[in-house]
């Protein structure tokens, strides 16, 4: 009964739209660009924070998942883009592992660390945002192939028995 409460606390979708994920990475994008040009050094524990949020409670608590999903993604007029979550969660851990790095490396005297660091979060969230392209999914896909992680799962076996569950089509 705990194990189960655990897990939907900590519940991350198995299958995600990736127009939202793209609409996240775009404010990524804004976000440490601002921090790069600007020295804006609070901007850099406030992503750490949305990309423990999304890692740990998936798109609920995040504020940059809610304005993707709520206002860009509907203003987009695009259709859903169904994707694996997996994946999507791996490469928030990436952005989470990153941007908590950096934010270390700031009372550490290390302002060196802390703009390679955002320099790469920006390179990666900037190929997501423009072009679709996830390294961290990438990455997870081979370490899946390797045995390091269970492969991705099947979006269209994960729709059907959503559908199945909730009486749609």
């Amino acid at each position: 009964m705990i194990a189960n409460a655990l897990k939907a606390f900590f519940y991350f979708p198995q299958v995600v739209n990736d127009w939202t994920a793209r609409m996240v990475a775009l404010q990524v994008v804004i976000w440490t660009s601002i921090f790069l040009w600007f020295e804006v050094w609070w901007i850099v524990p406030l992503l750490a924070i949305g990309f423990w949020l999304r890692v740990g409670f998936g798109p609920r608590y995040s504020p940059a998942a809610k304005i993707a999903s709520k206002v860009l993604v509907p203003r987009l007029h695009r259709e859903e883009k169904p994707i694996a979550g997996a994946p999507k969660r791996f490469a928030q851990f990436i952005g989470a592992f990153l941007t908590t790095s950096a934010t270390l490396s700031i009372p550490l005297g290390f302002p060196g660390s802390v703009r390679l660091l955002m320099s790469i979060l920006l390179f990666f969230a900037f190929l997501e945002a423009a072009f679709g392209f996830c390294a961290g999914c990438t990455l997870y896909r081979a370490l899946s192939r390797w045995g390091l992680f269970q492969p991705e799962i099947c979006v269209d076996c994960v729709l059907k028995i959503e559908h199945s569950h909730t009486g749609s089509h």
